[in-house]
């Protein structure tokens, strides 16, 4: 058996996947912290001291586990805040120095690439479809069908983001909202421009964002959520139940909401707040969720890499 570490460093939260390869391939093992590397220096393309702190605790948890595990095959990325903070790269030899890992800073579009691959890895892919994966520092847009990626774009408008930007009170205020959508008109044409020259009619939303908003819908339905099926649909009609919600809540409310997880209650309005403006500009009529993204992303190329293992 050969055992492979993936960590994704992304802006708010660090994830760790462990997984055995032996003609197929089993997942041993999921971790996630919260190390909001956006939280007080994102305006100033800073990677704080803090925000450092806390992403070296996380990773020092990581090693421990890879340690563990007697995993020598570690595949590290870092995403928008180490490509777009001014001491990005500074920090990765700092991580590197002091757990080992090495991180490798990856651009939007490859990003946007691996994220596609992971959702390959989790679902069918069917006609033309729209993958979306809301992260801290930026969102991808993917135009995929089942063989080819027919179009994709990183765009630095990630939830940390728009939250600093457009949250300014607590429910956010509706000229807020109002302004944000604004925004994402100037920045999305290009977007909008693809969506409608492939005719695209699917959505599926990577992880995250996505995943929360599945657990919400299923706890209000009384029902246990299935960790081990990779896929769901996110019903429209719920979806925009919960997110009228979300838009009159304060953050102890949001808390208060069954399958709410708490590292998502502070981001969650900006992101559905984002949802809703592709859905309100183009026509979605079906909406899927993948629990799968970057990480199964690399997973999937090293799968593809290995002759003898089948997906």
């Amino acid at each position: 058996m050969q055992p492979v570490a993936i960590i994704d460093l992304g802006t708010n939260t660090f994830h760790l996947l462990i997984t055995e390869l032996n003609g197929s391939y089993e997942v041993k093992f999921r971790a996630r912290r919260s190390v909001r590397l956006g939280h007080e220096g994102m305006e100033e393309k800073q990677i704080h001291p803090n925000a450092q702190e806390r992403a070296l605790s996380a990773l020092s948890y990581f090693k421990g586990v890879i340690k563990e595990n007697n995993i020598h095959e570690v595949h590290a990325y870092g995403t928008s805040a180490f490509r777009n903070a001014n001491n990005g790269r500074v920090f990765a030899q700092k991580i590197k120095e002091n757990t080992g890992i090495e991180v490798n800073i990856i651009d939007g579009e490859r990003e946007a690439e691996l994220i596609c691959n992971g959702v390959r890895l989790a679902t069918e892919i069917e006609d033309h479809t729209l993958i979306v994966d809301i992260g801290g520092g930026s969102v991808e847009f993917i135009i995929a069908n089942e063989k080819d990626v027919l179009w994709k774009r990183s765009y630095e408008i990630g939830a940390q983001r728009l939250l600093q930007m457009f949250h300014k009170e607590d429910p956010i205020h509706p000229d807020d909202v109002d302004c944000m959508e604004t925004y994402l008109s100037n920045e999305l044409e290009e977007l909008f421009i693809q969506l409608r020259k492939y005719q695209v009619r699917q959505m599926v939303g990577a992880s995250g964002t996505f995943d929360t908003l599945f657990d919400i819908q299923h706890s209000r339905n009384n029902k246990k959520t299935n960790k081990k099926s990779t896929t769901e649909v996110l019903d429209k009609n719920t979806y925009w139940e919960t997110h009228r919600k979300l838009l009159t809540l304060d953050k102890e409310g949001r808390l208060a909401m069954k399958g709410m997880i708490p590292m998502r209650a502070d981001m969650i309005v900006v992101a559905s707040c984002l949802i809703s403006f592709i859905l309100k500009r183009h026509l979605i009529e079906l909406i899927k969720t993948s629990r799968y993204a970057l990480k199964e992303g690399v997973l999937y190329e090293i799968i593809n890499e290995n002759a003898s293992v089948s997906i």
